[in-house]
């Protein structure tokens, strides 16, 4: 039998990291979405305070919220969004069901097995909001995942500025924090705000100049 070495990059994936306001912000939704969504999928009875001390989410809950938050764009509600995640995963056998491989690549084929007896689709068994939510679902599976890559059935890194952006959030890189080609942005944004330019950086950094103009534009300290 072959030596596995541990990968503690691995331990990283459910160890809180992120803060209400970073989330948020990765995730382009208000600070008090990404509260209001933790109440609900918590099923807390009141409504979390964004303020509220040590409140911070893990790599997996981060990309549950951007799940939720391209839902929300299609006008999905935060119930029935909460009511469809408790559905996958029980199907999918997961505690984050949004940020598991088969959610990506068998979820279509679980949501076409679940109809009535006259071969209806039940959209309430997924907590849509209406009776086009299998289409919504089934859509946003098959297209909308994509900036999500995985290691072994879990998300491991997220494109955070898009599938054209080198721009990455992977707790293998810089514990989680946003990277582009392995350095962290924010470090990229201290140079800027040294007052060194774009060209300056790329030189001491060795980094290319699109590169450097990717990660300012993320850090929002530069138009794209």
């Amino acid at each position: 039998m072959s030596f596995q070495p541990k990968e503690f990059w691995r331990d990283r994936l459910e160890v809180p990291a992120y803060n209400v306001t970073e989330a948020a912000g990765y995730s382009k939704v208000a600070s008090s979405t990404v509260a209001r969504w933790e109440s609900v999928r918590s099923n807390r009875g009141k409504l979390l305070s964004v303020r509220e001390k040590g409140m911070t989410l893990s790599f997996l809950q981060l990309i549950e919220i951007a799940v939720v938050a391209r839902l929300r764009k299609q006008g999905v509600k935060l119930a029935a969004i909460a009511r469809a995640r408790r559905w996958f995963s029980e199907r999918l056998d997961g505690e984050y069901p949004f940020a598991l491989e088969s959610f990506k690549t068998d979820g279509v084929d679980i949501l076409q097995e679940y109809h009535d007896d006259a071969g209806l689709f039940v959209p309430d068994r997924i907590g849509a909001a209406n009776e086009s939510g299998q289409l919504i679902w089934r859509d946003f599976i098959q297209s909308r995942l994509v900036e999500f890559s995985y290691d072994r059935g879990l998300a491991v890194s997220w494109q955070v500025a898009g599938v054209h952006s080198n721009v990455v959030i992977d707790p293998r890189l810089s514990f989680g924090a946003p990277t582009v080609n392995g350095l962290m942005t924010r470090r990229i944004r201290s140079e800027w705000e040294a007052g060194n330019t774009p060209a300056e950086i790329s030189e001491d950094l060795g980094l290319d100049l699109a590169s450097i103009n990717e990660a300012l534009s993320f850090e929002g300290v530069l138009r794209s």
